[in-house]
């Protein structure tokens, strides 16, 4: 019985392919190519970005790394690791104010979400957050205690 051997270099085979050509350990890699998690997938086309939704990403991003760097990439709210940039009112509600630095904080994402949608009063440092929340907008202010309590 002959031992089978790899037909690019005639070292001993370590695998075969659907001919039942074999391959030695180094050049494996031609049956790896044909089996189908191996193939390449297509790949989607990248979504344009427009120059204004440009600006807008460029400076949530050098706010972002400016709260960063001032709280040591910890959230405000429970000084765990900060990943988030939270808007004290919200982006929709006040165009003029998704830029400025004064309505941003960073945190972390339980927080954020606690802070956006659930039981904030449970979350610490609240209080200069409302603070600053009444001194940038006081109809919001008194929006968001109704109907957040």
């Amino acid at each position: 019985m002959s031992a089978k051997k790899c037909i690019i270099c005639s070292g001993d085979a370590f695998t075969s392919n659907k001919e039942g050509e074999y391959y030695c350990y180094y050049h494996r890699w031609h049956v790896y190519k044909e089996r189908r998690w191996a193939k390449k997938k297509p790949q989607k086309p990248i979504k344009r970005v427009s120059d204004k939704q440009k600006k807008v990403n460029r400076s949530k991003f050098t706010i972002k790394q400016k709260l960063m760097k001032l709280n040591n990439r910890r959230c405000f709210f429970c000084g765990g690791r900060a990943v988030d940039l939270v808007h004290i009112i919200r982006q929709g509600d006040t165009a003029s104010l998704r830029d400025e630095e004064e309505n941003c904080l960073v945190g972390c994402r339980g927080c954020h979400t606690i802070f956006d949608e659930g039981d904030f009063m449970t979350l610490n440092n609240i209080e200069k957050v409302l603070e600053r929340m009444k001194k940038l907008d006081e109809k919001y202010y008194n929006r968001f205690i109704n109907r957040k309590s």
